[in-house]
């Protein structure tokens, strides 16, 4: 029995109160998702927020519906990227990650001024409730008592409702105070929802059926045993077991890979393919019923559609949002009773019912505007038709109705659905109802009629069935139409499945040891993990691996947007973006050579290892990864400085990014050199365990001595990248709050240097005899030094998807790929061999790009101090002082920052 068994975990929890705390923490992860549903519906009717971001004007429309809309796509992305961590991690490491990128989205939007940074927060927070959306019901319903399973799900879809009423009715509030705080304030309350699964998650039991899939046969049997209050020899206890491994085992032996299962040459009989489609079809179909219209835009809605003023509008979604959470809790009670299939049937018939109406109501609307007030009282009755059924129903099918190897890809893909769904609804409802009017819910009318006959036809039923039931029941080869089959639709649990429990129980009762020999030989099959010598991902390994994949995840998605604007809108892809790129690729093999080496042993004991060939494994990785590490840096490094040169003008700066430039690469090059040559031959340093292989390798002092040398340099190089953008900015005539902006965005490649302080306590494990154990700081801090230095250098361009976003709705409109870079907006300069050959007053020197054809509206601002030795007039150039009259210059403060403008011949 392992220590944290022994000490009595989960605070002496057991059966009701644990299943308590743990609906708990998984209802404050869905009520936090309700409230961030709602919060954007009152933010886009606020006037600050508005004018803040620029987003005033019908002209406006298409991207404020993007800017609301985003947030899905980054939902969508995280409902993938729970694919690869829930399964690895666990249910509860899965929420916790998604926790933390949710709180770094929230701390972005709160504190926006640009239409940029508020798109990456919305795309952040999204990743972050993607993540936690697909793993908490999951883990809600493999924690839960098959009698409690459906209530509390639904139960949690109700507290989603109340975050809901809860956002709308501060929206209503603060709509008196006007100003940033009627908007900043509730989406910086998201905070107290992050702080409550911070508090209760951690100590809360994984998923039993997690832990069995894992090998962690004992951790599952306590957990089993906790929840059901029971001892763990208990024959209840022991049948609940049994049936958890007996299950694994199938689905093992029946297994289908993603190809198989995508082209349809699956050969088991459990029919995943089938089922997958029904967890990710309610999941679409929800959404197409038309919920999230009401959910984002119900104020604008009323507004645009209705006619009502904005405070009443934002009453009447207060009101609403009320009745909703009423008859979601309502529907707490009912899911059992009539089933999921009964709840999904009468819901869609109510919201069917509802958009007719309303369809007709806004028709005769245009000739009579109270037929408009009138539908108020429909967009009321459809939240209380959805809220009795298809709100909860869609986020629990998916977790009963897939096989158990599939239940976290399912569950994934069925989220990932929902959110694509919401994107497309989302995105294009202010411009429906802008462009289409009463015509724009006729839609939903025949969306809802539609999805009638196929819950009627298609959908079995799940209530009151474990979820091995479900597995038996499509081992039968059930008919495609399931109202063949009546049992297939009773929300009662059929005879043969208590049956065969029942004869389980008795033979669990009558073995005097509750687990008989061939339970023995099924329970030691699913212990026992095959990993090719490989070791359990468990404290200081777990770390690694978490840390790896997030980094490579954040540091990918940062690379690629800053590719997207540098090739596709400012087409300016220099030698800066191509090193970033480089540096990306040799980032992403040192998080996979740190992964397999998590898998391997690194950050295990040495008395965990079993064979001499393991620790060996472990070592090479560990060694290849510290490799890639020193060349990843060091070239994300020289990228920042080559993207700085870009926009230096002064003499002295351009020496010291020079200086910065060579000092990373022959420090980089030093230390890798030491690194290749610690051992002679290079192979004895992870083979020095082998009695036939011998060598030498430097001493640990001098080894250390350089690792501290390499340390000090990296931090002054980083911290001098980012302390130079504060010069050349520093005497600009700007606003304070701009001139800040700036400052941050041009010093994020600093932020690296943070990384490399906190690693320096660490290094003298270098010399630790347990080394494999005590180095996983350094390599943990070494990933997250190279994967800030990489995100933060590539998140200084992300300011052109703001202007992307704005030219989207201008008078222009967006540049399409293949036309001629003088169409848009350009970098402030370029560096080509033809611009270095001309005078800076020739405009070809800042635009080469452009044919002589091109020059004859073309106008040069030149902006510099006194000292600058320019003109004060010329034909095609105007001049400004940087500084008001009067102001002492000293020699040196000479600034020249050139910037060009393409004028039509009608300006």
């Amino acid at each position: 029995m392992t220590d944290s068994i022994a000490r009595k975990p989960y605070f002496g929890l057991v059966g009701g109160w644990l299943t308590f705390w743990i609906t708990v923490a998984c209802a404050t992860d869905m009520t936090l998702f309700g409230y961030d549903q709602g919060v954007f519906s009152g933010v886009v009717v606020t006037q600050n927020f508005l004018e803040v971001h620029d987003l005033v004007g019908p002209s406006k429309t298409s991207t404020l519906s993007t800017v609301t809309a985003i947030y899905d796509v980054g939902c969508f992305l995280g409902a993938l990227c729970a694919f690869a961590i829930s399964e690895q991690l666990g249910r509860k490491k899965s929420i916790l990650i998604g926790t933390a990128i949710m709180a770094v989205g929230t701390i972005l939007q709160a504190s926006s001024y640009h239409l940029a940074q508020m798109f990456v927060g919305r795309i952040i927070l999204g990743i972050g409730n993607g993540i936690n959306t697909s793993t908490a019901p999951i883990w809600q319903t493999e924690t839960a008592q098959v009698s409690w399973r459906g209530r509390l799900v639904i139960l949690e879809m109700a507290l989603n409702v109340g975050g809901f009423m809860l956002v709308n009715w501060i929206n209503y509030g603060l709509s008196f105070h006007g100003g940033a705080l009627a908007w900043r304030l509730p989406i910086a309350l998201q905070f107290f929802f992050i702080f409550v699964l911070a508090a209760t998650v951690p100590w809360l039991p994984e998923s039993p059926r997690w832990l069995l899939c894992h090998g962690r046969t004992d951790e599952a049997l306590h957990v089993i045993s906790s929840i059901e209050d029971k001892p763990k020899d208990d024959p209840y206890v022991a049948t609940q077991h049994r049936e958890i491994v007996y299950s694994i085992q199938y689905e093992r032996e029946n297994a289908v890979p993603w190809r198989d299962l995508l082209t349809g040459r699956s050969t088991n009989d459990t029919k995943t393919l089938r089922r997958l489609l029904l967890g990710a079809g309610s999941q679409a179909l929800q959404q197409f019923q038309g919920i999230n219209i009401m959910s984002y835009y119900l104020p604008l809605v009323l507004i645009n559609s209705v006619g009502l003023s904005n405070s009443m509008s934002r009453l009447l979604s207060a009101c609403n949002a009320t009745v909703y959470f009423v008859f979601a809790s309502v529907a707490v009670t009912m899911v059992e009773r009539f089933g999921r299939r009964g709840l999904m049937l009468l819901s869609t018939f109510g919201q069917f019912v509802c958009f007719l109406v309303i369809t007709i109501l806004l028709r005769f609307a245009e000739i009579d505007t109270r037929y408009a007030t009138a539908s108020v009282a429909f967009f009321f009755l459809y939240y209380i038709a959805f809220g009795i059924g298809m709100l909860g129903v869609p986020w629990l099918y998916p977790t009963e109705i897939n096989s158990l190897p599939m239940r976290t890809k399912g569950a994934a893909v069925s989220t990932a659905t929902n959110w694509i769904t919401n994107f497309a609804i989302v995105e294009i409802t202010p411009i429906g109802i802008q462009q289409i009017g009463w015509r724009f819910w006729i839609v939903w009318t025949v969306t809802n009629a539609a999805s009638l006959p196929i819950f009627y036809f298609f959908y079995p039923e799940t209530a009151n069935r474990t979820l091995e039931d479900l597995d038996d029941y499509y081992r039968s080869n059930p008919p495609l139409l399931v109202t063949r089959d009546p049992d297939a639709v009773s929300t009662q649990r059929p005879w043969r499945y208590r049956q065969r429990e029942e004869a389980e129980y008795e033979r669990q009762k009558n073995a005097q040891a509750g687990l008989d020999a061939s339970k023995d030989s099924s329970a030691a099959s699913v212990s026992h993990v095959e990993m090719s010598e490989s070791l359990p991902l468990v404290g200081r390994s777990l770390a690694i691996f978490v840390v790896a994949t997030v980094m490579m995840g954040i540091g990918t998605v940062a690379v690629a947007l800053r590719t997207f604007v540098r090739v596709h809108l400012v087409r300016a892809f220099g030698w800066d973006d191509a090193l970033m790129i480089v540096a990306l690729v040799l980032f992403i093999f040192l998080n996979v050579c740190c992964m397999i080496g998590a898998k391997t042993g690194v950050g295990h004991k040495m008395l965990d290892f079993t064979s001499v060939q393991t620790i060996e494994k472990a070592m090479l990785w560990w060694w290849l990864g510290q490799m890639l590490y020193l060349w990843a840096s060091a070239v994300a490094k020289v990228s920042i400085a080559l993207a700085l040169l870009r926009l230096t003008v002064r003499q002295a700066h351009r020496i010291i990014l020079w200086t910065i430039i060579g000092v990373v690469t022959a420090i980089g090059l030093m230390f890798w050199l030491v690194l290749l040559f610690d051992c002679h031959p290079v192979s004895y340093f992870w083979l020095r365990l082998e009695p036939t292989h011998s060598g030498t390798c430097l001493s640990i002092g001098t080894l250390l001595a350089i690792a501290y040398l390499y340390s000090a340099i990296t931090i002054f190089c980083d911290l001098t990248l980012g302390i130079l953008p504060v010069f050349l900015i520093w005497r600009l005539q700007m606003n304070g709050r701009t001139k800040v902006a700036l400052g941050v965005i041009l010093s994020l490649g600093a932020i690296a240097s943070v990384a490399v302080i906190i690693r320096l306590p660490f290094l003298h494990h270098y010399g630790d005899t347990d080394f494999l154990y005590s180095t996983y700081q350094i390599a943990i801090w070494s990933i997250i030094e190279t994967g800030l230095g990489i995100t933060a250098g590539s998140l200084v361009t992300l300011r052109a998807l703001c202007r992307w976003f704005l030219e989207s709705t201008s008078s222009q409109g967006r540049r399409v790929p293949g036309k001629q870079a003088s169409d848009g907006p350009y970098a402030l300069s370029s560096w080509t061999g033809e611009a270095s050959k001309k005078s800076m007053r020739d405009p070809r020197y800042w635009r080469p790009d452009l044919v002589p054809g091109q020059m004859d509206h073309l106008t040069v601002t030149t902006v510099s101090s006194p000292m600058a030795g320019s003109p004060r007039s010329d034909a095609n150039s105007s001049q400004e002082i940087l500084n008001p009259e009067g102001e002492a210059w000293y020699h040196g403060n000479q600034v020249s920052i050139h910037q060009t403008f393409k004028l039509s011949a009608g300006e």
